[in-house]
């Protein structure tokens, strides 16, 4: 069973609406239905919310999205979620750098890299996924860290 499943279930058990989670856990009712198909994973502060509201515990929650098949499934950048739709309101530059023509050059870029890190280091498709996004991160950290001063 998935989170969104799961989600579901407990709230049809609970008697709750998807207004009434929403407002409950203070998201809105598009968040709720969103979390129940599976279309996004909600915070973890929003998922011990729901915990506490279903009377579950996290761990219970978590399970379906820490597991060993769904860690993979997670990471895995399936084409089963639009993951830009599911970040583009908090994160609107998703919604548009496709429109600019150096976003095209710069993907084919990225995916040659991306080839060049699975072939020089002999990885899966999913193992090169998470070293590539590994190193991405790294990359923020870094800038984070220094606050945008070069290295």
């Amino acid at each position: 069973m998935s989170l969104g499943e799961k989600l579901f279930k407990l709230r049809k058990q609970a008697g709750y609406s998807q207004e009434t989670v929403a407002e409950k856990v203070g998201v809105t009712r598009q968040t709720i239905s969103k979390w129940e198909n599976d279309q996004a994973l909600p915070e973890m502060i929003k998922g011990k919310l729901l915990a506490e509201l279903y009377g579950v515990t996290y761990d219970s929650l978590a399970s379906e999205i820490t597991g060993t098949r769904t860690i993979a499934a997670a990471a895995d950048p399936t084409p089963d979620i639009d993951w830009t739709n599911a970040w583009n309101r908090r994160y609107p530059v998703l919604t548009h750098y496709h429109d600019d023509p150096k976003s095209h050059i710069l993907r084919s870029q990225v995916f040659g890299l991306y080839d060049d890190i699975q072939r020089e280091l002999g990885l899966s498709e999913l193992d090169t996924f998470l070293v590539m996004r590994d190193m991405v991160c790294e990359r923020y950290r870094q800038y984070t860290r220094n606050r945008g001063k070069p290295n």
